[in-house]
Parts: structure tokens; C-alpha cells; sequence
């Protein structure tokens, strides 16, 4: 996971494969790492600072290439595919309900929140759009503890967003497909973000990356790819 450090000052005379020790520190919107020291005896076996990015490789799907159709466990407990939503755009990112750092997994769910706002306020805009947010933690993430987590976001509004939860059969390929990097770290996890569209054939319209997106250029890459059908 990559974390944001205030002062890079701090990083003077740490270099990648050193093992750190830091303060973590979380606010409301964003968090932050302070007091980084190396850790005495450290070297390149020890774990690294280095960003994430660094270990990122293509993802193997680019846009116009069809998703691959995968059975996720649904928050009612039904199964959902990827092709439960052909006709729609579909938007859909990864997350899991314990994720600690406010602009990781709740800020997905705070744009999604948004995103779905934006779309339902806007009177030209398409109908046929759908949002899905993804927990790659399954075994934590039980279908009552996804509706309980998703009541945070969308209160009892649950119209075009469902929650569900990727099997640890369906996670490797889907982090293959995406450049979706998932690690377990003690009892929680590492990981990078992915937010991706469908177009209503099921075929990437768009990929975002990061947490750096707002959720007016998801709306709107939601109306692009819907507006696909009527072409």
C-alpha cells in the first residue's frame, strides 16, 4: 500500500529496500505517515519503503476488451455476474469493509456515493447504469456484513449499487485482468485501487486509477459508456 508522507525531508538517507518503522496517522478525509527512522540492521531483505506503483505490472485487459464473466457472492447472498449487467454501464471498484486509511476503500464508497448522485440528479442523462462495489475479503466480508457496511454509504437508498464479494477462486484472475494488487498484512490487507466502466456489451469503456478521480469523471465516463448502446 502507498502512503502519503507530509515531509519528504524524511526520507532522507532511507533508500528502497531499507525497513522503516513510522507513525501512522489517520484523519477524516486523508492519511498520513510521520516519524519515519530506519531500522538498525536493515537492508534489501528486510521489507521495503517503495510505492506500490513500482510493483505494478500492465494490466492484461485494456479498453474495448470484454470483462470476463466471474460469479462474485452477491450481499443478499445470491451470486452476481458480470453479465447480470449487459445493457448497462456498469461501474465497479474494490474494497473491503475493515480497510483502516479514510482516502483508500471509504473514499471508492464516498465517490461511488456521489457519482450515483450526480447521475440521478442530472435529468439527460441515461437510465441504463448500474455501480458495484467489490470486497476482496471475503472470508471477512459475509453478505450481512456487506449490506451493514454499504447502509454507511447509501443509506437505505439502495437503487443501481450492490455490494458483493470476489471468492478467492475468482480475486487472481481478476487482479490479473486489472493490475489489481491484493495482499494480505497481518489481519489486514495491502493493496492498490481500481475503478473500472463497462459499456453496456460488457467491454472496458474505462479504467481509473488511483484515488486521485473525483466523482463528476465517473458520472460523466458512466454516460459515455451507456450512450454506447444507443450508437
Amino acid at each position: 500500500m502507498e502512503f502519503t508522507v507530509v515531509d519528504p525531508r524524511e526520507l532522507d538517507g532511507i533508500a528502497p529496500g531499507d525497513g522503516v518503522s513510522f507513525r501512522l496517522v489517520v484523519g477524516e478525509e486523508s492519511h498520513w505517515i510521520e516519524s519515519i527512522r530506519r531500522r538498525q540492521g536493515s537492508g534489501p531483505s528486510s521489507p521495503a519503503i517503495r510505492s506500490i506503483a513500482n510493483l505494478e505490472m500492465p494490466a492484461t485487459l485494456k479498453p474495448g476488451d470484454p470483462m470476463p464473466d466471474k460469479t462474485l457472492l452477491g450481499e443478499h447472498g445470491q451470486p452476481v455476474r458480470f453479465s447480470d449487467f449487459h445493457g448497462q454501464a456498469l461501474a465497479f471498484t474494490f474494497i473491503f469493509s475493515r480497510c483502516p486509511l479514510p482516502d483508500y476503500c471509504p473514499r471508492m464508497s464516498r465517490h461511488f456515493e456521489d457519482a450515483r448522485a450526480l447521475l440521478e440528479n442530472e435529468p439527460t442523462a441515461p437510465t441504463n447504469w448500474h455501480f458495484l462495489s467489490i470486497s476482496f475479503d471475503p472470508e471477512f466480508d459475509k453478505p450481512a456484513v456487506l449490506t451493514r457496511y454499504a447502509r454507511s454509504y447509501r443509506g437505505d437508498h439502495t437503487n443501481r449499487w450492490l455490494f458483493a464479494a470476489a471468492p478467492t477462486n475468482v480475486l487472481p484472475e481478476l487482479s490479473r485482468n486489472l493490475d489489481l494488487l491484493v495482499n494480505r498484512a497481518g489481519g489486514s490487507f495491502s493493496h492498490n485501487l481500481r475503478t473500472v466502466v463497462l459499456d453496456p456489451l460488457g467491454r472496458i469503456h474505462h479504467q481509473f486509477v488511483g484515488n486521485q478521480w473525483t466523482p463528476k469523471e465517473l458520472a460523466d465516463s458512466m454516460i459515455e459508456a451507456a450512450r454506447l448502446q444507443q450508437r
